[in-house]
């Protein structure tokens, strides 16, 4: 299992086995959030069986099957629903971890309010920087709407509060 840690609160990185969840426990984690698709090829254990495996080592699970080729904004929405809701410190984690370094980018940078820019500076000191140049585009897309969306959301708020 390789792993990145970007702060007190996430680790990413690769599928973890059995062993591996129950010291992921041990090491003082809380959560384990899977993104690897049920069925995918080069699966050692099935989404459901991983979810029992945590639970059973004291570790609560979250699930948000993604495909980098398929990403919306909605699935993007649901994981960062999933890392609000877990108790930290959290593993995130998919098959070798890309989309895992992908998914906590976006996160981490959104927390933070970066720009695109900053998201890229900051991904890239985290060792987080999307390889595939499709994926850095699903990214920046969403990322943008999602600023605009918070924009709006102010200017509503300042209308209604005067």
């Amino acid at each position: 299992m390789r792993t990145t840690k970007l702060d007190e609160f996430i680790t990413v990185g690769s599928q973890p086995s059995v062993m591996q969840i129950r010291e992921l426990s041990r090491r003082g984690f809380r959560s384990i959030v899977n993104l690897r698709l049920d069925g995918e090829r080069g699966e050692s254990m099935k989404p459901a069986d991983e979810g029992r495996t945590a639970l059973e080592a004291g570790l609560e699970y979250g699930h948000v099957p993604i495909s980098l080729e398929d990403l919306t904004p909605e699935i993007v929405e649901r994981f960062r629903h999933e890392m609000d809701r877990l108790p930290t410190p959290v593993y995130v984690h998919c098959g070798e971890g890309t989309r895992a370094r992908a998914m906590a980018m976006v996160h981490v940078a959104i927390e933070a309010d970066c720009t695109w820019e900053e998201a890229l500076k900051l991904a890239a000191s985290l060792g987080l920087a999307p390889e595939c140049e499709e994926t850095r585009e699903h990214i920046r897309r969403y990322m943008e709407a999602h600023r605009r969306m918070e924009l709006e959301r102010m200017r509503t708020f300042r209308w209604v509060c005067h």
